[in-house]
């Protein structure tokens, strides 16, 4: 200690030396695809191995001057400490490693280890095979993911209540979500893309897209229900179905036509909104069809419905 003091260091400057020297410490991070990776300076492998460079290790002082670690420090060889990891309060041994992704996921490597070690906690009762990075995060995405669709249609559903003054007709909007989904499956499949988490909040974002075509065209047979009571049903959603045919045709095109540049990367790739934008423009594509006819068919059933109800209520 009176030598460091003498020279213009304290223990933690050295420790602080020694330890980047050899752990190293990130100096920068470059972004590659879709992560971050961390630039790490540190002792080449073969000085790390020998103790010659470690005690040649320059340390500055207070003064900018460079000390040498062997002038201040000397070595003595012994035991370490032991060092356990514990994992929910319980010790654990943790195996890691990097996947070439050009030849499989981590989620298909998880599955064959999982599938080797099948009767692992048979065979060891007091051991617990835990899998984690990737395969945890992604199934906490896809769980985060489902709460925020259920809530996303629980409100669309309350909204439209609210619109139309009823808890039946609602459904006869939210009808058409699955047959967006139905769009988005088919779209990812002839596009040879998986349905990534960035696909799913493309979808996400579909529910509030695709009912607008439904919600127009229903809004418009009501206004019409009570401009033409004496009108026939079939001459009633004929003729509503007819005056709105032009503008959900034309808002679905104009949408899409918007959309499929981005998904195609026209005038440049992007590698998050380009999974969003083919989700968001094909699931419309797909999902406006069966709406302008699937939409008209079930309205007619439910004023079917709603007209025997009220006789047996009466």
């Amino acid at each position: 200690y009176d030598r460091l003091a003498r020279l213009g260091l304290t223990v933690a400057d050295v420790a602080q030396n020694v330890r980047i020297a050899y752990d190293g410490q990130v100096v920068t991070s470059l972004r590659q695809g879709d992560e971050d990776v961390d630039f790490r300076v540190q002792f080449a492998r073969q000085a790390r191995q020998d103790e010659r460079f470690l005690m040649n290790l320059s340390i500055p002082n207070v003064q900018n001057r460079l000390i040498k670690l062997r002038d201040v420090a000397r070595l003595n060889l012994g035991p370490g400490p032991s060092s356990y990891r514990h994992y929910d309060g319980e010790r654990a041994t943790t195996v890691e490693a990097d996947v070439d992704s050009d030849v499989i996921t981590s989620l298909e490597v998880n599955d064959m280890v999982l599938d080797h070690f099948r009767d692992f906690e048979q065979r060891y009762p007091d051991l617990r095979l835990r899998v984690s990075g990737e395969a945890q995060e992604s199934q906490e995405s896809i769980s985060n993911i489902m709460v925020t669709f259920t809530i996303a249609v629980v409100g669309i559903y309350f909204l439209l209540i609210l619109l139309f003054n009823s808890f039946t007709q609602p459904l006869l909007v939210l009808i058409a979500i699955p047959f967006g989904f139905a769009g988005v499956i088919l779209a990812l499949a002839l596009h040879h893309e998986p349905l990534s988490f960035l696909a799913l909040i493309g979808s996400v974002g579909l529910i509030g897209v695709v009912v607008n075509d439904s919600l127009v065209l229903v809004s418009h047979l009501n206004e019409m229900r009570k401009q033409f009571p004496d009108m026939g049903r079939r001459e009633l959603v004929a003729m509503g179905g007819s005056n709105r045919l032009r503008a959900i045709v034309l808002t679905t095109l104009t949408t899409v036509a918007g959309l499929l540049p981005l998904a195609y990367g026209l005038g440049g790739t992007s590698l998050y909104m380009s999974p969003m934008a083919l989700t968001l423009g094909y699931g419309l594509l797909f999902a406006t069809p069966v709406t302008l006819i699937l939409v008209p068919c079930l309205y007619m059933i439910f004023w079917d419905l709603e007209r025997v109800f009220r006789r047996t209520k009466a």
